[in-house]
């Protein structure tokens, strides 16, 4: 049953993933308004009191609609002090992983090539091997079912550096063959919608003074965010970073990263015992 609105017992709720899109275009439109803001307005369009009351319903479906749910594992092992164990992360997505990101795209992506398909289970991905403490297994699959959650929010999938340097132009001024200062735990990735390449910095910290006047040189523009990181969310920030003429483009991107914090703070981690695991502090 669902939650909230009479009116819309018995009726197939659009998705979360239709929502954003509006509230998306809703924003391109009037630009003065907030994410939360847009996503309010859409969902009042459909009938909803705001955004969370239709989220509230969309999560209280029956539970054979509940969702898509994923779930990452993987072992440790210390050859040291022969302690070992297991972790899960568990994280809900808009659709299955595999409509979006094909499987040879999945075995490009960083550290979610070390996990594989468990017993044919699409929604059961595992570590091939063990990590060699509980703290790497900890950074890995955190690592693992972000990134799952950020190809699923933002659309996009990796990028050869190729292709990217002819999007980039011919890479006129070595933005990917010379680095950039604050360049770290750098990735390239490209949104198939609008062709957009892109690159994905995240430093643990920005000198601007030193990196604005290169990208300006280099004709780039950078996003930067400390809401949300892939990499490392102890520490490290997120870029988006650019060709200036691509900047319209990369500012809807950006905008749509701003659901990444919530969606984040929703993956679970437990342990073999169904134990909530904190990973970070």
């Amino acid at each position: 049953m669902y939650a909230s609105n009479d009116a819309f017992q018995g009726k197939k709720i659009v998705s979360p993933r239709r929502l954003k899109t509006e509230a998306e275009q809703l924003r391109l439109q009037q630009p003065q308004l907030r994410h939360l803001a847009a996503l309010d307005h859409v969902a009042q369009a459909r009938g909803w009191a705001s955004y969370k009351a239709y989220e509230r319903a969309w999560r209280a479906r029956e539970p054979e609609n509940e969702g898509y749910v994923v779930t990452l594992s993987a072992r440790w092992l210390d050859r040291t002090t022969k302690a070992r164990g297991s972790m899960h992360a568990r994280a809900l997505l808009d659709e299955p992983w595999d409509n979006f990101l094909p499987l040879a795209e999945r075995r490009r992506i960083g550290v979610l090539r070390d996990f594989r398909i468990h017993r044919g289970d699409r929604s059961r991905l595992i570590a091939a091997d063990a990590y060699s403490s509980w703290s790497s297994c900890a950074h890995s699959l955190s690592k693992a079912i972000r990134k799952l959650v950020f190809i699923d929010t933002m659309r996009v999938l990796p990028a050869s550096l190729k292709r990217t340097a002819q999007a980039f132009r011919g890479d006129p001024h070595r933005m990917l063959t010379s680095g950039y200062p604050n360049s770290d735990h750098d990735s390239v990735w490209f949104d198939p919608k609008s062709g957009l390449h892109f690159i994905l910095n995240e430093p643990y910290k920005v000198n601007h003074e030193r990196q604005d006047p290169v990208l300006a040189s280099r004709e780039m523009i950078a996003f930067t965010t400390r809401d949300w990181t892939i990499h490392n969310p102890e520490g490290t920030l997120a870029q988006l970073i650019g060709p200036v003429q691509d900047r319209a483009a990369l500012a809807t991107l950006f905008m749509r990263s701003e659901e990444l914090p919530s969606r984040f703070g929703r993956i679970s981690f437990n342990d073999d015992d169904g134990q909530q695991v904190v990973l970070f502090k």
